[in-house]
């Protein structure tokens, strides 16, 4: 299984500059377990359904 190391890149548009502290958690979040890309985009897209059905007010 092939590891890759979780990096953040540079985000320029002025209107994300608030959403950067969140996802530097995710990211600390993400470094602090030991998971290949395939675990790590699975739980990132789990993790966007969870906040997506909460924006939503829908059930989990």
């Amino acid at each position: 299984m092939k590891r890759y190391t979780v990096t953040s890149k540079p985000i320029e548009a002025t209107e994300t500059l608030k959403q950067i502290p969140i996802a530097k958690e995710i990211i600390a979040v993400l470094r602090s377990h030991d998971l290949n890309y395939e675990d790590a985009k699975k739980a990132l897209d789990c993790a966007n359904q969870v906040l997506l059905n909460y924006l939503l007010d829908k059930k989990i």
